[in-house]
C-alpha cells in the first residue's frame, strides 16, 4: 500500500503536469527556418477567437525570426485621419500595436516577440512590436514572383468590409506610402500597386513581426 507521502507526491507531480500543459507551445528553435509555418497567438478567423495563427517563416538570424501572417486576418483602414501620413502617424500602425496585440497574444506569447526599429519614409523610424511589410521587403522576401504573394482571406477578414477574388485571395496593405492619402497595396493576383489606393479604403491586414528563437 502507498504510504501519504508518497501519494501527495504523486498528487504534487500531478498537478505539475497539469500546469505545464496549460502553458503556450513554443516552437522549438528548429522550427524556424525560411517557407515553414509555425502557430503563435490566436485570432477570430471562422470558429472563434481561439483560433490558432499560423505565420511564414521569412527570414531568419542569430536567436530571431521574421515571420508573416499566413492568411489575411482583418480588414482596416490604413489611416482614418485627415491629411498627409506616414507609417509613423498611421491609426493602422496604433491599432496593430494596441488592440491587435493585446487580442491575438497571451502576455506569455507577447514576451517572445522583440521589438523592432521599422524604417519607413524620409528615415522616420518607429519602435513597433507589430508592423506591415514595405514595398522593398515584399520584393525582397517574395522574389519568387507573383503567386507567391498572394494570400487568402478569412471569414472575418471579408466580414470587415473588404472583398475578395474569385479564388478567395484578397488585398494587402504595405506600409509604403504612395503620396498624400495613398498607400501601396499587394493586388489578390500578387502584383505590388505601387500608384497606392486612398488610405481610407478597407484593406486587408497581414501583420510581420520578429520573434525570439532562443
Amino acid at each position: 500500500m502507498k504510504t501519504t507521502r508518497s501519494l501527495r507526491l504523486a498528487a504534487v507531480l500531478a498537478a505539475m503536469a497539469l500546469c505545464v500543459s496549460c502553458l503556450p507551445a513554443v516552437a522549438s528553435a528548429s522550427a524556424y527556418t525560411v517557407g515553414q509555418k509555425v502557430t503563435l497567438g490566436s485570432y477570430f478567423q471562422e470558429a472563434g477567437w481561439d483560433d490558432p495563427i499560423e505565420w511564414k517563416v521569412l527570414d531568419t538570424q542569430k536567436g530571431k525570426a521574421l515571420l508573416i501572417a499566413d492568411l489575411l486576418l482583418d480588414s482596416q483602414p490604413y489611416d482614418t485621419a485627415s491629411g498627409k501620413t506616414t507609417w509613423k502617424d498611421c491609426t493602422l500602425r496604433y491599432w496593430l500595436n494596441t488592440e491587435f496585440w493585446d487580442t491575438a497574444f497571451t502576455a506569455a506569447e507577447q514576451a517572445r516577440i522583440l521589438v523592432t526599429n521599422v524604417i519607413s519614409e524620409k528615415s522616420d523610424i518607429t519602435e513597433d512590436h507589430l508592423f506591415l511589410l514595405s514595398k522593398d521587403e515584399v520584393m525582397r522576401y517574395f522574389s519568387n514572383g507573383k503567386p507567391t504573394r498572394m494570400a487568402y482571406l478569412t471569414p472575418y477578414a471579408l466580414s470587415s468590409g473588404t472583398w475578395k477574388s474569385k479564388s478567395g485571395t484578397g488585398w494587402w496593405w504595405l506600409r509604403t506610402t504612395a503620396g498624400k492619402r495613398r498607400a501601396m497595396w499587394v493586388n489578390v493576383s500578387g502584383g505590388i500597386q505601387t500608384d497606392g489606393t486612398e488610405m481610407d479604403h478597407p484593406g486587408c491586414i497581414r501583420p510581420a513581426m520578429w520573434v525570439s528563437t532562443d
